[in-house]
């Protein structure tokens, strides 16, 4: 490793964060950021990993700091909302973390030389001379520029908006930039990518007309032919909002649009990219999940559990033999049980209970002879209604390397 190159520390980071030492991927973070202080990537991922930490506050400075840098950065101003909605802190301690920045940015600095002498010293091979000299050199008047500069053109300062937190602040970083710097002309990827992100937020508050709206202002410039797989992002989540609130019919009809673009992306895939499929499939699973919510909704209840069967034997085919099987699987008729055949095991003293787990709640299939019975365990489902079903929420953490906090 060449200690004077900020990709190698950089690239170190990235590794140590996928690996969970969050502790560590921001040291190597901090020496990428002494030697390219305009780094506004390694500034992002510092702040995820901060915000990895629970440290909201500090992971929305280093945010700013990217953003100051490369203010259509949408990425960034996505995950500046996510800590923003997570962050409890005090209008007082927030303007202490932006006044402080620069001291304990320089600490944190000499820590990270410390904890990294301490780390390549304790390592049995290798000769680390280079290395250990480098990380024992002082700050740069380079950095130190950058950081007074900084200080003064901090957004967080000059728009004291964004040190709102909480749910509104969420919202206020996912539009602060819409009105100033993402336009819909010019940035049609980050404008349809944060309409995307509002509606996340709005649907988690059960504001399930403006969410729809949301994701209605991010289709108009996430294409099929330009962005095919975030437009498909927001469709997913497009059905989702629509079961919510009942809307059977608009559920059905993007599921359907869902599924006839999942299924051109994976026939475009050639016969040697099985990662490739793999990706989608599993990037996109929510699609086939969802099917079976929609089904139910419109009542068609064999249909629905024929369906739940086909997707778990189907995953597990895809597990045990690979996409190699993928064309059986669109034209074999026996790669599940037919109901019929699943009636034969039963007698009036026996019943099978089955689960299919969907991102809308737990589905529960009573079968008994002659009869077949749907418990949906999803928030506000008319299928709990008069069956005794728990309402449960299933709330899934934000993920992806630009959003995992």
């Amino acid at each position: 490793m060449k200690p004077d190159k900020d990709e190698a520390w950089y690239n170190r980071g990235l590794a140590l964060d996928n690996l969970g030492r969050f502790d560590e991927a921001i040291a190597s973070y901090d020496k990428a950021l002494q030697l390219k202080p305009d780094f506004h990537e390694a500034w992002n991922n510092r702040g995820i990993a901060l915000g990895n930490l629970g440290r909201f506050d500090e992971a929305i400075a280093s945010y700013d700091k990217a953003l100051q840098l490369k203010p259509d950065f949408h990425e960034a101003w996505n995950n500046r909302g996510i800590a923003a909605s997570l962050s409890t802190a005090s209008e007082g301690y927030i303007l202490r973390v932006e006044s402080q920045f620069i001291d304990t940015f320089q600490l944190e600095l000499t820590d990270a030389s410390r904890q990294l002498i301490n780390y390549f010293q304790s390592l049995e091979t290798g000769d680390f001379g280079d290395l250990i000299s480098f990380l024992q050199q002082p700050n740069s008047d380079k950095l130190i520029q950058f950081l007074n500069q900084s200080q003064l053109q901090s957004i967080s300062r000059l728009n004291p908006e964004l040190n709102i937190r909480g749910y509104e602040g969420r919202l206020i970083s996912y539009r602060y930039p819409l009105n100033k710097h993402i336009y819909q002309d010019s940035h049609p990827e980050g404008w349809g990518y944060l309409h995307h992100k509002i509606g996340v937020a709005q649907y988690k508050h059960q504001e399930y007309y403006n969410a729809i709206n949301s994701y209605h202002c991010a289709l108009e410039t996430l294409t099929i032919e330009q962005f095919p797989e975030l437009r498909l992002e927001v469709i997913q989540d497009l059905v989702k909002v629509y079961l919510a609130k009942g809307d059977k019919d608009n559920a059905d009809d993007y599921l359907f649009q869902g599924l006839q673009l999942l299924n051109q992306l994976l026939d475009q895939v050639p016969i040697e990219g099985k990662n490739q499929r793999l990706r989608l499939e599993a990037k996109f699973l929510t699609f086939r999940q969802l099917t079976v919510n929609v089904l139910l909704e419109k009542g068609e209840i064999i249909e629905a559990l024929r369906n739940s069967e086909l997707e778990k034997n189907r995953r597990l085919t895809h597990i045990l033999e690979g996409y190699k099987t993928e064309n059986k699987l669109k034209t074999t008729s026996n790669i599940y049980p037919s109901y019929e055949q699943i009636q034969s095991l039963l007698t009036p003293e026996k019943a099978i209970i089955y689960w299919f787990n969907s991102p809308m709640g737990l589905i529960t299939f009573i079968i008994k002879q002659n009869e077949l019975i749907p418990l949906n365990l999803s928030k506000n489902s008319p299928l709990t209604k008069g069956v005794g079903g728990i309402t449960r929420k299933m709330d899934k953490r934000m993920g992806r390397r630009l959003s995992r906090l």
